[in-house]
Parts: C-alpha cells; structure tokens; sequence
C-alpha cells in the first residue's frame, strides 16, 4: 500500500482524504515516529476488526461482508457466527474478480443497501478495495 500511494497519484488522493488509515504493521509505524509521526501506534487491522465485531455482537448490529473467495467468505460467515452470535449478516458478496461493470457494481451496491447493513467489511486487496 505504502508503495501504490508513492507510485499513483490517484490512489495517494485516496488515502490522504480518507477518514481512517491504519499503520498496519510494526515497521511502518517504527518508520512514521523515526519521521516524526509519534502520535501514530501500531494498530493492525486484525485487532480493529474483532473491535468493531465485538461492538456490534453489544449491539445486535448488522454486517456486511463484501469481497474474499465464496470459500473464504462461507469460513468468515462462520467463525462470525461462532464468535460473534449476536450479528446479523446482512449480506456476504463474493464478487468476480474481473471489472466490475456498472450494472455488478449497481446490483452489488442495491443488495447492500436492502440488507440495511450497519457496517460494511471490504476485502479486496490494494488498491481495488480503497476504489
């Protein structure tokens, strides 16, 4: 990620007018406090994520999944109803891997908003996922 924000100016627009962007991983946050960035902690996406599940297992929310294999999503469907047995998954989306056009990407759109998912996790790699 580091790398395609330096390489690509659209994708570096991207991640600098996000609202969240995690130092996911122990050298990157060394680098940004050698830079002067001490306010930054390591804080891996892993650990943010089971935070956010365990909020909305509190909160009888609903979660949406979108991205992974359909075999990879089935395995995450279930060790989030293991986990988690409060959640509602509202929708789990296993997109193909190829451009979506703008009628996929609308009908993947149209079966997220009908779920009335309260939270949305993506999983589809750099720099596809942040598109």
């Amino acid at each position: 990620m580091c790398m395609e924000t330096f390489d690509n100016e659209q994708y570096r627009e991207v991640v600098n007018t996000a609202d969240l962007v995690l130092a996911d991983g122990k050298p990157l946050a060394i680098g940004l406090k050698m830079l002067g960035c001490a306010e930054n902690e390591h804080l891996r996406g892993a650990d943010l994520t089971r935070a956010i599940l365990k909020d909305c297992d509190e909160r009888r929310g609903v979660v949406g999944l979108y991205g992974a294999t359909e075999e990879t999503m089935k395995g995450i469907v279930s060790l989030i109803g293991n986990n988690y047995p409060n959640i509602k998954i509202g929708c789990a989306v296993s997109p193909p891997f190829h451009q979506l056009s703008e009628e996929e990407d609308n009908k993947h759109v149209q079966m997220i908003n009908d779920a009335h998912v309260q939270v949305l996790f993506v999983g589809l790699g750099c720099p596809k996922q942040e598109k």
